[in-house]
């Protein structure tokens, strides 16, 4: 158990609070080892080469808030079976309207893209959504929400954006 707590604290850029659930219940154990592999895979090495802050908007979900934000009922905000799922944006503060927004979150999914782990990212207008399993295989997916649903992005589309 101490070890596990030292490395919540190890995250580079990132701290464990930052993953809270909005409704601001205690994050469980598992939850927090598994963002905290969330972080050391995907999270940590994207924000080294996209060489700017990352905020974190949404990570661990209890039940009951992910059902009031219209979450998945399998969504891996809920922290479980060894995956865990954050949604991130570029800071704000760096970047003065919508438009560079999207370019800076575009360059996030780049950045996730060529360090090669995740399982899934979505693409939203606003934000990216990504995924990471320590237990089972990474899909390596990437969707854009579109409308109502979703449509496949190849990696080649990402690094080619």
């Amino acid at each position: 158990m101490l070890n596990q707590i030292k490395k919540f604290k190890d995250m580079k850029y990132f701290k464990i609070e930052e993953f809270r659930c909005k409704d601001g219940s205690v994050t469980p154990e598992e939850a927090k080892v598994n963002l905290t592999a969330l972080v050391d895979k995907v999270l940590d090495p994207a924000r080294e080469r996209y060489g700017a802050k990352i905020q974190v908007n949404s990570g661990y979900r209890t039940e009951a808030y992910n059902k009031k934000v219209g979450g998945s009922l399998t969504s891996q905000h809920r922290c479980k079976g060894g995956s865990a799922a954050a949604d991130i944006c570029a800071v704000h503060s760096d970047f003065g309207c919508m438009k560079d927004w999207k370019a800076a979150n575009l360059a996030i999914a780049k950045a996730i893209v060529a360090g090669g782990q995740w399982d899934q990212m979505i693409l939203y207008p606003t934000f990216v959504h990504v995924s990471w399993k320590r237990n089972g295989v990474n899909r390596g997916e990437i969707l854009r929400k579109v409308g109502s649903g979703y449509s496949p992005v190849s990696v080649k589309e990402v690094l080619n954006a």
